[in-house]
């Protein structure tokens, strides 16, 4: 037998979220019904070709995401853009998956008010990134807009609808 104690465990659903941590000889691992898991420490993860946005498990991400319908649809310049935010939430960030055209791209989804981000960067910096935010359109009005970065290109977006 390990010791044991309650946190919360990703990616499972809030419901089977409550989960013992055991530790036995040095490992670390959780039960969830009748399997086990090893942990893994937080950190920046590498799905292969570098760096992900602070998301541990690339592939469990993108598996556990299947379980939240896509958010709205957008169109950039050609590329279609949509987005399955879970609800596994980290120091304010959602963890997710955005799908640009047939690429899955996961990372971290923030918003407040009427900006926000999906795996912010600066428009020069290479990568996927989608963003948004008020912007004056003259002295009387503004309007939210929607800009897709890939590498150093951006793309202007309009929601679409499924």
């Amino acid at each position: 037998m390990g010791t044991g104690r309650l946190l919360a465990v990703y990616p499972y659903p809030i419901e089977e979220r409550q989960e013992v941590l055991w530790i036995t000889k040095g490992r670390q691992y959780i039960s969830v019904g009748d399997q086990q898991y090893d942990c893994k420490s937080w950190r920046r993860g590498d799905d292969g070709a570098g760096l992900v946005w602070g998301i541990p498990d690339p592939a469990g991400l993108k598996e556990y995401a299947k379980r939240f319908p896509p958010r709205s649809r957008y169109l950039c310049g050609g590329h279609t853009v949509s987005f399955q935010i879970t609800d596994f939430v980290d120091a304010g960030h959602r963890h997710g998956v955005m799908k640009v055209d047939d690429q899955e791209e996961v990372g971290l989804y923030w918003t407040r008010g009427t900006s926000g981000n999906f795996n912010g960067k600066g428009s020069r910096e290479p990568g996927i990134a989608f963003a948004w935010g008020v912007h004056r359109v003259d002295d009387n009005r503004s309007e939210i807009r929607w800009f897709l970065n890939i590498d150093d290109q951006s793309f202007t977006c309009i929601r679409g609808r499924y």
